[in-house]
């Protein structure tokens, strides 16, 4: 696995360990990955114990909230120890507590009642939680020189603390125009577009930034790409409400900051290094591959007939999502913390299972007639789960042998 120094907090002298934090955001994948494959042997499931939508809340709130944010903070606590050392470690331990503590409720309630009384309040404090370590972070992020990587960094916490608006929003707009109004829809379309849109893409692409600017040190210059990538954030959001046929702004709006991150993505790798420093650069390439991709789709539905397509197939909007949070994101914190032979079999497993899941699950909206289609899906999804438990034992395996025997 590949190292780097546990983070010392200079105000308190507490030692904070971000390894640990990672291993167990990759436990919480295991369970995201096994209730993946109970989702898609639900078909061939007779009477079981749990109603498909809400077995379906508690699989992606928790894929949120107990994997993407805990992992790519411990990325962050790993990349940046300098802005580590800034935030006391008291509120940084409670935070992260929150954060998971609200991961596991939510895991139990939404698969029990669905949107009940527990299961909102186990998701208000998920939002809450992954407010205030935004708002610790970002304050230590002020006083830091300004980088390319200290520009993304902040920047994605501060589109974080603004996803929140859009659930908090929910209730007023319930009572003003009710739940089946457009606007009760957009709000939550907000927080999902700048949590994992805004917020973990930008994460990314700060590690990204940082890992670049230690090999170049005049990297942290070229900023360009950064105002373009980020100026079109907002902007994006205007494709997340082309389902109920906005005015035409809406579109240009949309097509506007779709072009103008597929133009900075450009700038920005051109000018990365060839080869950066991790355990395996092949999956961050490929990580990046998912997200240009992830841009080119962006572009494309901004298309009046595109648009209405993507809005009718369900597949579609869920191969988008995977795309990000799975082809992007994961695939790159994978990337991080493969180093043994075991590990990078897992890594390896997780992606091809990735990229045939996405051609499988397009497969009906493309016209592609599959036999047995369902069967395929879920026999896919349980590749998931076994790749994560190869890069458990695996990571297992690695801690268990001496300091001297361990891959650098």
């Amino acid at each position: 696995m590949h190292r780097v120094p546990s983070a010392a907090n200079s105000t308190t002298g507490t030692r904070l360990n971000p390894d640990r934090l990672l291993r167990l955001a990759l436990v919480n994948l295991l369970v995201v990955a096994s209730l993946g494959l109970v989702l898609r042997a639900y078909p061939f499931l007779e009477n079981p114990p749990f109603i498909y939508s809400n077995l379906l809340h508690g699989h992606s709130h928790f894929a949120f909230a107990g994997w993407v944010q805990p992992a790519l903070t411990a990325l962050v606590l790993r990349a940046f120890p300098e802005v580590t050392n800034l935030i006391p470690a008291i509120p940084l331990r409670r935070a992260l507590a929150l954060l998971l503590a609200a991961a596991y409720g939510m895991l139990f309630t939404f698969p029990w009642q669905g949107y009940g009384a527990a299961s909102i309040l186990c998701s208000t404090a998920s939002i809450g939680a992954g407010a205030w370590l935004a708002l610790l972070f970002c304050k230590a992020l002020r006083g830091l020189p300004p980088t390319t990587a200290r520009s993304f960094l902040l920047w994605s916490f501060a589109w974080l603390v603004l996803a929140a608006a859009g659930p908090f929003a929910l209730p007023l707009i319930g009572r003003v125009a009710g739940k089946t109004s457009p606007i009760y829809h957009d709000a939550i379309y907000w927080f999902l577009h700048f949590q994992y849109n805004g917020a973990f893409c930008l994460m990314i692409l700060a590690l990204l930034s940082r890992a670049a600017e230690a090999m170049d040190p005049l990297y942290h210059i070229r900023r360009g790409t950064f105002l373009l990538i980020n100026a079109a954030v907002p902007l994006t959001f205007a494709l997340s409400v082309l389902w109920h046929e906005p005015s035409a702004t809406f579109y240009v709006a949309g097509a506007a900051g779709a072009a103008l991150q597929l133009a900075g993505l450009c700038i920005w790798a051109f000018r990365l290094p060839t080869r950066l420093p991790g355990p395996n650069p092949l999956l961050q390439k490929m990580a990046l591959v998912a997200f240009a991709v992830k841009l080119l789709v962006q572009l494309a539905s901004a298309h009046p007939t595109l648009a209405r397509l993507a809005a009718g197939q369900r597949g579609v909007v869920i191969a988008y999502l995977h795309l990000v949070l799975l082809g992007f994101v994961s695939v790159y914190v994978l990337s991080q913390i493969t180093g043994g032979r075991l590990m990078k079999a897992g890594a390896a497993l997780f992606a091809g299972a990735f990229v045939v899941s996405e051609l499988l699950i397009l497969a009906p909206a493309l016209g592609w007639p599959l036999a047995g289609h369902a069967r395929w899906l879920a026999g896919v999804s349980a590749l998931l789960p076994l790749s994560v438990l190869l890069l458990l034992a695996g990571l297992h395996g690695q801690q268990a042998r001496p300091a001297a025997q361990r891959s650098p």
